[in-house]
C-alpha cells in the first residue's frame, strides 16, 4: 500500500492502483483483514522500564524437553539468562573429520581381552599391530 501513496500523484489514480493491488493480493489467498490491518495507523511500541531486567549473565545447557522449559523458569529467576542448545546436530551427525581405523591395524596400543571361563580379563598393551597380537596366545 505504501506504493500507491508514494508513486500515485493523483487521488483518482490512487484509487486506482489500491483496488488493483488488493484484486492482486486477493488472487494470491491474502485474506480481507490483512487490507484493514495495513491501511490502520501503526502504534509505537511503548517499552516500561520497570518491566524490563537487566541479565546478570548467560547459562548455555543442552536442551531436554520437558526439563529445560522448568530451568529456564527457574534461571530468570534468579536473573539470569538461559540459552539452550542441542545435544545432537545434524553437522555431529553428518561431518566425521577423521576415518575411522580398523583395530586389527592400531598399532602402540593397551588392550582388553575377556576371559571366557571367569569374570576376570587380561589387560596388555603392544607396539606391535593390535591384529598381530590377537593372533598370539597372551
Amino acid at each position: 500500500m505504501d506504493r500507491k501513496d508514494k508513486v500515485v500523484t493523483e487521488e483518482k489514480d490512487r484509487e486506482l492502483e489500491e483496488s488493483k493491488i488488493k484484486e492482486a493480493l486477493t488472487r494470491c489467498g491474502y485474506p480481507k483483514w490483512a487490507f484493514k490491518k495495513v491501511q490502520e495507523p501503526s502504534k509505537p511500541k511503548v517499552i516500561d522500564q520497570s518491566q524490563t531486567t537487566k541479565s546478570r549473565g548467560f547459562v548455555c545447557l543442552p536442551y531436554k524437553q520437558g526439563l529445560s522449559e522448568k530451568t529456564r523458569r527457574i534461571v530468570k529467576k534468579h536473573g539470569y539468562q538461559a540459552n539452550f542448545k542441542p545435544h545432537k546436530t545434524l553437522r555431529n551427525h553428518l561431518v566425521h573429520p577423521k576415518d575411522k581405523r580398523d583395530t586389527k591395524t592400531t598399532a602402540d596400543c593397551v588392550y582388553e581381552i575377556p576371559c571366557l571361563g571367569c569374570p576376570k580379563s587380561y589387560i596388555g598393551e603392544t607396539s606391535r599391530l593390535f591384529g598381530t597380537r590377537m593372533k598370539e596366545k597372551p
